[in-house]
């Protein structure tokens, strides 16, 4: 499936007025409270191509920033799950934390954002997972207020190669937006998660994402993640 996916991506066309491109570095730290509590921060700049832009630059420009608290039930059954790395050995977990997103090419749409989300995954066969993330925004862009609503299944499959752990992804989201009561935007994605060190990872990904209700409606977007665990 993830080849599948990233081959359709490579052969996206060329940007349009309907289309960008985006290159997306991010850092994520988690530092661990305690058995069941951890800190998240992350830091995300994205750049890409977008021919739309009103100003007649190419260059569309933003910045996140995030700072969450996790929490989870400690596997008292499962001792071998209590690890940094809940996204991939946890089965159930709560995420709750604080957005802010700078717009460079316009400024005065900066958005502040509280988000709830409840991540889950169940083991199938063959050392298969379905993961899923049901996720509640809370939104100020600009002084308008509104909420997004956003659900998202996806299947995953670990391995090793080169002494490495290696974790393979896919998933795909549907979104809800107060602001045109629909929902008006899709995101597929598919990725690689690799273990670097204990407290490293790096996780290099495609996505591509759909909005019926934005300009431009398509975004095609190449990333890399890097991890730190403490």
């Amino acid at each position: 499936m993830a080849i599948l996916f990233a081959a359709s991506l490579c052969a996206a066309p060329p940007a349009s007025a309907e289309t960008r491109d985006e290159v997306v570095p991010e850092f994520d730290a988690f530092f661990k409270l305690n058995e069941d509590t951890r800190l998240f921060l992350m830091g995300s700049a994205t750049r890409g191509e977008d021919p739309d832009l009103s100003s007649g630059k190419d260059q569309y420009q933003s910045n996140e920033v995030e700072a969450s608290l996790d929490f989870t039930l400690k596997p008292y059954l499962r001792p071998l799950l209590r690890d940094e790395d809940w996204e991939h050995n946890r089965f159930l977990w709560i995420r709750v934390g604080y957005h802010y997103v700078g717009k460079f090419h316009d400024p005065e749409k900066a958005e502040n954002r509280g988000s709830l989300e409840l991540n889950a995954r169940q083991p199938l066969a063959d050392n298969f997972s379905l993961t899923g993330r049901l996720k509640w925004d809370v939104r100020d862009i600009a002084g308008e207020n509104s909420q997004r609503y956003g659900v998202r299944l996806g299947i995953e499959r670990p391995f090793s190669a080169g002494g490495r752990t290696l974790l393979p992804y896919a998933h795909a989201e549907v979104l809800y937006d107060t602001r045109h009561d629909m929902w008006n935007q899709q995101v597929y994605q598919a990725g690689i998660d690799i273990a670097i060190h204990r407290s490293w990872r790096v996780e290099p990904y495609l996505k591509y994402q759909e909005d019926s209700r934005s300009e431009p409606a398509h975004i095609y977007a190449i990333g890399l993640i890097i991890k730190y665990y403490h």
